[in-house]
């Protein structure tokens, strides 16, 4: 009998590699390693135990699946974006999942023109400020904010520690404030 090799250490690029070749043990190292902290993302969407757990299997069954085709760069990305994307898929089929999209109903009914206005230059200069912002603490909040993964993961994935990576987020959080802050002020005191 063949002792399964043991993967805990391995890097990403090494456990997709092998996960390439059909490596079970890569594979199960994988789901070790990243099925808590994606449940968690789901769960933070869809508020229910079970569904969560489906969401993240069928990541996983869809994964080892299509293992021979997938074209992953980051691991820890591509598996993000998976949850939200089966996520918003459950959401659309399951009637119990629809408070997933209630807060957007609010923002979806028809805003007035000043409003339009506003999110449009809010928008506008929330890109700018991210394209401004130095590579290492945009890749953080990248990771934060789009890619929804926790402060640990970012430490682990950037091998630096999760108070740095706590730094960093509450810099970003004062200087996106006090930048959105100041034209939302602006644009209060045109429209008066």
């Amino acid at each position: 009998m063949q002792k399964k090799k043991n993967h805990i250490h391995s890097s990403e690029e090494e456990l997709v590699s092998l996960l390439r070749e059909g490596d079970e043990s890569a594979f199960s190292a994988i789901y070790e390693r990243y099925w808590q902290v994606l449940y968690n993302s789901a769960f933070k969407r869809l508020s229910n135990r079970q569904l969560s757990t489906d969401v993240v299997q069928e990541v996983f069954c869809d994964l080892w699946t299509r293992r021979h085709t997938l074209e992953i760069r980051n691991l820890t990305t591509y598996l993000f974006h998976a949850v939200k994307y089966q996520v918003y898929k459950t959401a659309r089929k399951d009637k119990s999942a629809l408070h997933f999209f209630e807060k957007f109903d609010h923002l979806c009914s028809a805003p007035k023109t000043d409003t339009l206005v506003l999110e449009k230059e809010l928008f506008h200069r929330f890109q700018v400020w991210q394209a401004t912002l130095p590579a290492s603490r945009r890749r953080i909040f990248e990771m934060r904010y789009e890619e929804d993964m926790p402060v640990s993961e970012i430490a682990r994935v950037l091998g630096i520690s999760p108070k740095t990576v706590q730094n960093q987020l509450s810099l970003l959080h004062v200087d996106l404030k006090t930048k959105m802050l100041s034209l939302f002020l602006l644009f209060l005191l045109t429209s008066l």
